[in-house]
């Protein structure tokens, strides 16, 4: 069972994910909706990945806040956004060991990345 953090600043779409990733077997260690307060989740819970937003509620979006998470962790991400222009995407991918999903999130598609996303990981 994987342990995932959930930074998404919608929380209807936070609880229907955290529910399908439960129903997927995975264990979501929290949900938080601004990227600070998920820097401090990383740091004190060392999930085994995050799904992460890129529109959040405070100062920093999730890539800003991927950025800093890199200066202390390795932890695969899984970027969901309602945008899908290719800039973002590309923005993204220089936070490494990252894969990016359009909104709306296809169960199927989202355990696909979930099970890339971690074994990638453990090749490193």
């Amino acid at each position: 069972m994987s342990k995932i953090l959930v930074v998404e600043d919608d929380m209807i779409l936070a609880f229907v994910l955290k529910k399908n990733l439960e129903k997927l077997g995975h264990h979501v260690l929290e949900v938080q909706s601004n990227g600070h307060d998920a820097i401090d989740a990383v740091s004190k819970n060392s999930p085994d990945l995050i799904i992460m937003d890129i529109k959040l509620i405070g100062s920093i979006d999730g890539i800003q806040t991927m950025i800093e998470i890199r200066k202390f962790s390795g932890i695969p991400v899984i970027y969901v956004s309602g945008n899908s222009d290719q800039s973002v995407k590309e923005k993204a991918e220089e936070t490494v060991s990252s894969e990016f999903m359009s909104k709306p999130v296809d169960l199927q598609h989202l355990q696909e990345k979930i099970s890339n996303a971690l074994s990638d990981a453990k090749k490193k």
